[in-house]
């Protein structure tokens, strides 16, 4: 006999007044729900905490009475919840509920824990189902997604920690062959055709060992995710696919993939970032869309529009495998802003801090760490077709015209053309800062304090130390500074201030600094080292024939520890300022 079985048998009623002191409505009374806020409790559907027994059944009954009675509270009381289940994907239907407990067209509902912790399903292990060719396999089975959004309206989740103890799980496939990812997320915002949730809240939340995401907001607009920690996740902290008005404050994203050890052990999914920005759209009738008869194939749903006027504000995004928080999807996302926030890379791994190439991508008044990583990669999706569409222009006026809170708050741009920038940030690391290749956005690199470090790891990238402690370089990596890029306007670097230590390795052919691209403007930065050894000068590069465009009033000490070379390795002549020695190069 299941422990504390008999607690089933209690009237809704009853069981809300005994965990919440009474005033509850009953379950089946047919008052308007707006007239007197409703609390009821996932015990008086069957849940029963801390019996170690599957809870699946009696939360998705709780969650299809929520949905179905807009206005009411639904409590989880303090004790672990167990959702045992584990779904076969050859069962999988076109409802989620074949995978999910799901939340079908919820409105103006909340669901709190009070101290409650649910434990999914993670201890068994996945085998090749089906081959999608290249060595890549379906799985054969997958975990629960415990809430699954579906069209809700003015919900907040708040309260709950979520295990899916992934750590347990193990793996069996073909020799050099890989596991497809599922949808085993611990919070999923989605919409069905033509629809989507909105004005969701999520607060309070620990998320953690999920076998993909901790959230992933599929299809969503003003969202608001505060307070949440979501922490060795496989795939993602968070994934924002088409998404709009979002606002992320106040939480963690970390150790994405760092979790099993073994062998056998599940492993980190593609990309494994702490935050990840991807839509798989393309604004409605934009002509850089794909068509298959005519048809435009993954045009972005409508209630939602172009993913955009996105805010990380004081949030810490660190230990991530594959990087902290990418933005490059330059086809169909626009206006990201960082601010007030902590990256960092983990360290012995190449990932980047941020990936940028989008209209109105913004990081500012942060601190990002490369360690040996890349601090700003800048690339992008997008097309050229873009910078002259009138579609593209309309989209970008709709997101900077939403009347949002959210978007009140993120710098919005309505310039067609490219273009990221990074502003008065602290930016440290050993090896290179910026990489931008095979990219088109105007890039604006100004006012930040950028340190370089040594580290006892050996970095992982084969950038370092070729191209020493600071580079700005696009083309592609076999060409190295190579003059076929694909840059479409410029690169602004400006009233920067960039420490070298004297004991970084100078990169061969290189100096310790390396510019080159194409139309890279250069203007009052201020160079600095730890030392005045003009015997053993610190060389800053500027490769006038591969994209240096103009140069003004860069400057260095005037003692000769830092010098400033060409693409002939040859130093250039300085003019005396003060304390200092500058370089003017004139626009070409």
């Amino acid at each position: 006999m299941r422990a504390l079985r008999g607690r089933r048998t209690l009237s809704l009623i009853t069981v809300t007044s005994l965990a919440l002191g009474g005033n509850a409505a009953a379950a089946g009374a047919d008052t308007n729900p707006f007239a007197q806020p409703r609390k009821v409790t996932v015990l008086g559907f069957g849940a029963v905490p801390n019996d170690r027994r599957d809870d699946t059944a009696a939360m998705q009954k709780a969650a299809d009475y929520l949905c179905t009675h807009p206005g009411t509270t639904l409590v989880y009381p303090p004790g672990v919840y167990h959702v045992d289940r584990v779904v076969n994907t050859a069962d999988l239907t076109a409802d989620p509920r074949t995978w999910t407990i799901l939340y079908d067209k919820c409105e103006n509902v909340k669901i709190a824990g009070i101290h409650a912790k649910i434990e999914v399903k993670g201890d068994f292990t996945k085998t090749a189902a089906g081959s999608y060719g290249d060595n890549l396999f379906a799985p054969d089975k997958m975990a629960t997604t415990p809430f699954y959004f579906q069209d809700a309206r003015g919900l907040k989740l708040s309260g709950f920690e979520i295990d899916g103890n992934v750590e347990k799980m193990t793996q069996s496939v073909p020799q050099g062959g890989r596991l497809a990812e599922a949808s085993e997320h611990a919070v999923h915002i989605g919409g069905s055709v033509n629809h989507a949730s909105q004005n969701i809240t999520l607060t309070g939340l620990h998320l953690h060992h999920m076998a993909a995401d901790g959230i992933l907001l599929g299809s969503g607009r003003d969202i608001t995710i505060r307070h949440v920690q979501s922490a060795n996740n496989i795939r993602q902290g968070l994934t924002i696919g088409q998404g709009r008005n979002v606002l992320v404050t106040q939480s963690t994203f970390r150790d994405t993939g760092v979790v099993g050890t073994s062998p056998d052990s599940y492993p980190l999914h593609s990309p494994g970032r702490g935050v990840d920005i991807e839509p798989e759209c393309t604004p409605k009738d934009a002509e850089w869309g794909q068509y298959e008869s005519g048809r435009q194939v993954d045009a972005c749903n409508d209630a939602v529009g172009m993913t955009g006027n996105i805010l990380f504000d004081h949030v810490r995004v660190t230990g991530n495998l594959g990087g902290g928080i990418a933005m490059p999807h330059g086809e169909s996302s626009a206006n990201v802003t960082v601010r007030h926030s902590f990256l960092r890379n983990p360290l012995g791994k190449s990932g980047d801090v941020v990936d940028m190439g989008i209209v109105g991508g913004v990081v500012e008044d942060s601190v990002l760490d490369g360690q040996n990583g890349f601090a700003v990669a800048c690339a992008t999706r997008g097309s050229a077709v873009q910078l002259t569409s009138p579609i593209w222009e309309r989209y970008l006026r709709d997101l900077a015209n939403d009347p949002s809170p959210v978007a009140r708050g993120v710098h919005r741009q309505t310039d067609p053309t490219f273009s990221s920038t990074v502003r008065r940030n602290t930016i440290k690391g050993q090896g290179p800062k910026f990489l931008c290749q095979d990219a088109t956005p105007v890039m604006r690199i100004t006012d930040n304090k950028i340190k370089g470090t040594l580290l006892p790891a050996p970095p992982e990238t084969t950038y370092y130390p070729t191209f020493g402690h600071l580079i700005v370089f696009s083309g592609t990596p076999d060409a190295l500074c190579s003059t076929t890029n694909a840059w479409g306007k410029e690169i602004t670097i400006e009233r920067n201030d960039i420490f070298i230590p004297r004991a970084a390795p100078t990169g061969q052919p290189y100096g310790q600094i390396n510019y080159c691209g194409k139309s890279i403007k250069l203007a009052d930065n201020v160079y600095r080292t730890d030392t005045e050894d003009p015997a053993r000068p610190l060389w800053v590069y500027y490769n006038r024939a591969q994209g240096v465009g103009s140069v003004t009033q860069d400057c260095f000490p005037a003692g000769g520890a830092i010098v400033a070379v060409d693409e002939n390795h040859v130093p250039y002549p300085l003019t005396d300022r003060g304390t200092q020695k500058c370089l003017t190069l004139p626009q070409p």
